[in-house]
């Protein structure tokens, strides 16, 4: 895994990815690749990593600029493991544009329209789990890297 990101990278870009090498950066491999990262042991204060919540953080959730939700779910797992006023900001902004749009009616109450490509494809139950585990990601995962918190 370290080789493959390794490769991908664009050179001088350190901490962004594409899809495939020679391809362009986008935030949703950037942020996979952040996780990635992270699992396999990379440095919270890693430049890199640095450069790779920028850039998240630069395209957060939004649901009618972009609302790729299966790109928010690594978004929350990269930055809820980064913690710190990155993960707060990812985090308000996230559950702010999942709440507003749960289904609060009929029989689809509780869930989330398909409003993207992939939601698209895997319909109403793959976006309500997507959105779910989004929005459940502390219940789930204990962080990585010790912070301080106050």
């Amino acid at each position: 895994a370290r080789d493959w990101l390794a490769r991908a990278a664009p050179p001088g870009k350190p901490g962004l990815y594409p899809y495939q090498p020679g391809m362009p950066v986008t935030p949703t491999m950037t942020a996979e690749a952040l996780f990635a990262q992270q699992l396999l042991g990379q440095p919270h204060d890693d430049p890199a990593t640095g450069a790779a919540v920028d850039y998240v953080l630069a395209h957060p959730p939004d649901w009618k600029a972009q609302p790729s939700t299966y790109y928010w779910y690594y978004g929350t797992l990269a930055l809820f493991q980064h913690r710190g006023p990155a993960w707060d900001r990812w985090n308000g902004a996230l559950k702010r544009q999942l709440l507003a749009h749960q289904r609060a009616d009929g029989a689809p109450a509780g869930s989330w329209d398909p409003a993207d490509k992939y939601s698209k494809i895997g319909g109403r139950v793959y976006q309500t789990a997507i959105c779910t585990l989004s929005l459940e990601v502390y219940y789930r995962y204990l962080p990585m890297y010790a912070t301080e918190q106050p």
